[in-house]
């Protein structure tokens, strides 16, 4: 009696077998004698990309075009704004991981004027206090 499941099994396992090989070979008959190679002949044409240019097409440039190199470092930013924020953010790294107080303090800062410098470096103080608090805290971006 249990040989007749293990028999079935085996003929359907024979029949799947030959079954997919049969439909292999059907499908394609290069595939039959080994050579998995498409012969030139039973091949697709393929397109060719259209490589001209038209005769009013402009030249390629061979300048590169940057911006002048004090422009990427200059802050956008307001002297007040700017120092805040970075004190801030500072202060706030600081108190989080338990640093010493103004371990990581650096007011210093590129604005071209005196005045603008001075703004930077009271807000940066300003904001490094209240960051290091949240810091602390565990408050950082007072998200509780």
């Amino acid at each position: 009696m249990k040989r007749l499941p293990f028999f079935l099994f085996l003929l359907f396992a024979a029949l799947v077998f030959f079954g997919i090989v049969a439909l292999k070979m059907a499908a394609d008959p290069a595939s039959g004698d080994g050579n998995d190679a498409v012969s030139a002949d039973n091949r697709l044409p393929m397109a060719r990309p259209d490589t001209t240019m038209a005769a009013d097409a402009p030249a390629f440039e061979s300048e590169i075009y940057a911006s002048p190199a004090d422009s990427i470092s200059v802050d956008a930013r307001s002297a007040d704004d700017a120092g805040y924020e970075d004190g801030y953010l500072q202060g706030m790294d600081d108190g989080a991981l338990g640093n010493a107080r103004e371990a990581g303090y650096d007011d210093s800062s590129t604005f071209p004027s005196r005045r603008q410098r001075e703004q930077y470096a009271a807000a940066y103080r300003e904001g490094y206090a209240k960051g290091y608090a949240d810091g602390c805290d565990k408050r950082q971006f007072n998200i509780d």
